[in-house]
């Protein structure tokens, strides 16, 4: 199990080189504009919707791995995962078990999706633990798991600790959208010529596209249907 862990900390690490030692600032600045990187929604659902035969077999494989290892990408070899599992080591908050009070049963290490030892410790500490509070939920016993912050001063249910992020989430949606930051600069006359296969042109920091030769017919009823949806104008199109 050590060393499949290790796969997602070698991939973490291998970006965080890549990005913060091995880029200069103009290459992050050209790839933050480019077309893969604005339009990466777009480029994601294409990743599904056209799937080629070699991603589907590895998406195939990840999830023939899963039903033999429990959480086997997140666990293994998500790179976003073993960055989280070590921001979150620095976190005042942690799992905290009474050993007075446990009987041992185990039964929250069955239930934990990172197969944490709960019961081999008294707080939590671990880069697996993301603080699903399952371990908490399923104790039969009482007043012996707790989720609690600066050792123990600061004890929350699992429904408070749920309802912090959701207001921490969208506290920062909504001050971005408060201070215009929500909203790109994209407009949907880019998103619907990217969507159509034309070839964006970035200059600086702002994006253009050049329309594909043929019938462009698809982008201007495309245009129709979102007037006719939102009521509201949109600037003509350039075609």
């Amino acid at each position: 199990d050590i060393p499949l862990k290790s796969i997602k900390y070698l991939i973490a690490g291998f970006f965080i080189y890549q990005i913060f030692f091995n880029m200069s600032a103009v290459g992050i600045e050209q790839f933050l504009n480019s077309p893969d990187n604005r339009f990466a929604d777009i480029k994601m659902l294409r990743f599904f919707t056209d799937i080629s035969a070699s991603a589907l077999g590895v998406v195939s494989v990840l999830v023939l791995l899963t039903f033999f290892f429990r959480g086997f990408w997140c666990r293994y070899l998500c790179p976003y995962g073993a960055l989280l599992g070590v921001i979150g080591l620095l976190s005042p908050a942690r799992v905290q078990r009474n050993p007075a009070r446990c009987t041992g049963c185990g039964k929250c290490e069955r239930h934990c999706p990172g197969q944490i030892k709960i019961s081999q410790n008294i707080a939590v500490s671990s880069p697996e633990c993301s603080a699903c509070l399952t371990c908490v939920t399923v104790c039969s016993e009482t007043d012996v798991l707790s989720f609690s912050w600066f050792q123990k001063r600061i004890q929350l249910p699992p429904i408070a600790v749920g309802a912090l992020f959701v207001l921490f989430f969208g506290a920062g949606i909504g001050g971005a959208m408060v201070t215009g930051h929500w909203q790109g600069d994209i407009s949907a006359h880019q998103y619907l010529a990217f969507a159509h296969g034309d070839k964006i042109i970035v200059e600086g920091a702002k994006a253009t596209f050049s329309p594909s030769p043929g019938d462009n017919r698809k982008i201007k009823k495309m245009i129709m249907m979102m007037k006719a949806r939102t009521g509201k104008s949109m600037p003509p199109s350039p075609n």
